[in-house]
């Protein structure tokens, strides 16, 4: 495994993506099946919104994010008042809020660190935004909570959407070093 590379998904790489989702399809909890199939897969990869764990030919996760959080969340129906009260809800200070609306990792190399390395790659990434995710009960929960994820207990997804019944997490930007202060 040391050719092991992430990079954003390219079109030409839509195939050996989707083949890996099929593998991924049967081990899938309910709730994540029911918010990703093949073609919004396909459509995130379009729209360069995927990133990808791959070793040679053989794709073996995915991760796509958005910073269109709100209109991920809430759907078309979303509107200021309801971005601004989650952003209420945890120590935001203005800076990016990026979305992360699926994770997925081949389930014969699951537990091996491949979801835990995209994640660090998208905080790499964005590393001056804070991160949302809905979750599910059903969901990998604990891997999300020991990367810095946290409920807002408050916000549970209930519309029309495929997230309706979900909690959102959050993983607040937290600026470190000798200028933590915010007074600077």
């Amino acid at each position: 495994m040391a050719n092991i590379k992430i990079s954003k998904a390219k079109i030409n790489e839509s195939d050996i993506t989707a083949k890996c989702f099929r593998r991924c399809l049967s081990s899938l909890q309910e709730s994540f099946s029911a918010r990703l199939n093949e073609d919004k897969l396909l459509s995130n990869i379009q729209n360069e919104e995927t990133i990808i764990i791959k070793e040679d030919k053989r794709v073996y996760g995915a991760l796509r994010y958005t910073s269109l959080w709100g209109e991920a969340i809430f759907g078309k129906e979303t509107t200021y008042q309801k971005e601004s009260s989650i952003l209420e809800s945890f120590p935001y200070n203005e800076e990016g809020v990026t979305y992360i609306d699926y994770l997925f990792v081949d389930p014969s190399l699951r537990n091996k660190g491949h979801g835990t390395t995209l994640m660090k790659d998208l905080f790499r990434r964005h590393e001056e935004d804070s991160f949302l995710i809905v979750l599910f009960e059903d969901d990998e929960i604990r891997f999300f909570e020991n990367l810095g994820f946290r409920p807002l207990n408050q916000f549970i997804i209930n519309s029309k959407n495929p997230l309706n019944g979900g909690r959102i997490y959050v993983k607040p930007f937290i600026k470190e070093g000798i200028c933590s202060n915010p007074a600077f």
